[in-house]
């Protein structure tokens, strides 16, 4: 099987004061590392639980301000807690 393995990460030219100021897109980073996985790797039990949790943590109405805009938003670390706390929870199936 062969999978493409060229990925330019977008944060290399993200802001490195978005990310000092809690507001770079967190989910946007884990679901590029979800893809990584599935197509460079072929690691698809690791990419769909990454979709899962980002998936689980938007569906209880958790956004960072690049989604949500300032208002309802909580920071990128705030968002990455609630993210690993969602892969924590062992997959149910």
């Amino acid at each position: 099987m062969s999978f493409p393995t060229s990925f330019q990460l977008f944060a290399e030219n993200y802001p490195v004061l978005a990310m000092t100021l809690g507001q770079a897109a967190r989910c946007c980073l884990l679901l590029l590392l979800a893809m990584l996985l599935r197509y460079s790797l072929g690691e698809l039990e690791y990419a769909e639980r990454i979709e899962a949790a980002v998936g689980e943590v938007l569906d209880q109405g958790l956004r960072t301000a690049d989604i949500a805009g300032a208002a309802d938003s909580i920071g990128t670390r705030e968002m990455g807690i609630a993210v690993v706390a969602a892969l924590r929870t062992p997959p149910s199936r």
